[in-house]
């Protein structure tokens, strides 16, 4: 592959290949692509220093595909990236750019953290061409990334279903595929039992037709004048709907029926009614029980102080109610041994929480992967940072571990600083070694107040002090 170089000038990063005395320049596609700003290409200036040439290509504040898709990839990113490079290779064709002259390689294919779109390097120099197969260079990325198992892959299988499936590869075909992957499910609005509207019943006229006709019933009180209170005169005539007509005579013959009744009830005795507590001031009557065929003896009233005596109180051993439940006895709890805090032997303070536990220190940055553990000893090596602003512990436990503050993709945040990159640098384990990379940070990263050139490992050992822009921090093995 061609020989690039990273070079920083100011706050900008720049991949440069200086051009060979027998390269020759691609005139039409250098000049389509340094006078129009094409979608997904990454801008690109020629340079000419004495005798020497130079192609430089812009890649400030974006990292390449191979360290963007390195570790765990969830399945926005990996859409996100594959749609932006279709959408670069389309919009191209309108410039009639050749797609031979895109640098199609992990390593020259370059990521903006925040946006998530990538820009693909044209090469525009005679000769340098390579036959580019879309679908191998789209399979390679597939089968090299590592995706999140917490999702649902069945996005996975359908691009390899596509890739693998499509003899005439269409990359408008691909390119809507993508979309619809990237595209939520709509949910359906959820149905409550009251906004349900029963359906309205259509009456048959044709059975109603056939139906007789069915005529009201009424309840018509008795005809009598005490019931039916028509206000007639006497001797006038009457209709009964249910009787026929009736004259009247059959009218007074009721009357007198009705009369009659009345008296023979009148004439029966009645009976008396004994009323509950009928006791006088100091005398109660007791009636005698009438037998028949025999006389009836008056009774003498008897005082009532004589029916009623008092009974003399024995005296008797007080009894103690038992309870209807054993009440338990009450246990005094048995006093808990209080235990020291832990104290942070970076810090030398109190630590709030309890033994085993991770512990946030920033609030800032809680969720992140700031911890401070008890189980920390001088004698264990754990390679950790010591943030000065706040003497924060940042343990570095990946092989890759990243800084920046574009939460979503670093390891470490450091979101309350601006003059940090959303990727500003990668502190890497080889073996016991420990290197840190600048990501094409804008404010650089220091070693011992030396800056470090973009995308080259630089080894740290203890006691090296790290500055990203102008935040510091301390690197520490033990």
């Amino acid at each position: 592959m061609n020989e690039f170089k990273f070079e920083n000038q100011g706050t900008n990063t720049f991949l440069v290949y200086h051009l060979k005395p027998e390269d020759e320049i691609d005139t039409f596609s250098y000049g389509m692509i340094s006078n129009n700003s094409i979608y997904g290409i990454v801008s690109t200036i020629l340079v000419q220093m004495d005798h020497d040439k130079y192609l430089k290509f812009n890649v400030s504040s974006k990292i390449s595909l191979e360290q963007y898709f390195m570790g765990v990839v969830n399945k926005q990113r990996f859409l996100n990236v594959f749609s932006n490079i279709a959408t670069a290779i389309l919009a191209s064709e309108e410039y009639m750019l050749e797609t031979s002259t895109f640098l199609l390689d992990p390593k020259y294919i370059f990521v903006n953290v925040g946006t998530e779109e990538a820009e693909i390097i044209c090469f525009p120099v005679l000769g340098k061409e390579s036959p580019v197969e879309l679908v191998k260079f789209f399979k390679d990325i597939v089968f090299g990334t590592q995706f999140d198992q917490s999702e649902n892959a069945d996005y996975v299988a359908k691009i390899i279903s596509f890739l693998n499936g499509s003899n005439n590869f269409s990359l408008v075909d691909f390119k809507n595929l993508l979309t619809e992957l990237l595209e939520k499910p709509k949910k359906m609005p959820e149905v409550k039992r009251e906004d349900i509207v029963p359906p309205k019943v259509i009456p048959d006229f044709a059975a109603t037709i056939a139906q007789p006709s069915i005529t009201p019933v009424y309840n018509i009180p008795d005809s009598s004048e005490e019931k039916m209170n028509l206000n007639l005169p006497k001797g006038k005539f009457k209709f009964n709907l249910f009787g026929g007509n009736k004259g009247k005579e059959g009218t007074e013959n009721k009357i007198k029926e009705k009369k009659k009744e009345k008296k023979i009830k009148e004439s029966k005795p009645k009976e008396k009614k004994v009323k509950r507590g009928g006791l006088g001031n100091s005398k109660m009557a007791i009636p005698g029980m009438a037998i028949p065929g025999m006389e009836e003896k008056p009774q003498e009233s008897v005082p009532f102080e004589q029916l009623v005596q008092p009974v003399p109180a024995t005296p008797s051993a007080p009894v103690t109610p038992k309870p209807m439940f054993a009440q338990p006895e009450k246990v005094q709890p048995a006093p808990i041994p209080l235990r020291p805090l832990p104290i942070n032997p970076v810090m030398n303070q109190m630590v709030p929480g309890t033994a085993g536990e991770t512990t946030v220190l920033n609030e800032v940055t809680s969720g992140e992967t700031t911890v401070l553990s008890e189980h920390n000893s001088l004698q264990n090596i754990r390679p950790h940072l010591i943030r000065h602003i706040n003497n924060e512990v940042i343990q570095i436990n990946k092989q890759v571990f990243k800084l920046g503050k574009e939460r979503s993709f670093v390891d470490y945040c450091i979101g309350n600083n601006p003059a940090v990159s959303r990727s500003h640098a990668n502190i890497i384990k080889k073996g016991e070694a420990f290197y840190i990379m600048d990501m094409n940070s804008k404010n650089r990263t220091y070693v011992n107040e030396t800056m470090i050139p973009s995308n080259t490992e630089v080894e740290i050992t203890h006691g090296c002090m790290i500055r990203l822009a102008n935040e510091e921090f301390e690197f520490k093995v033990r």
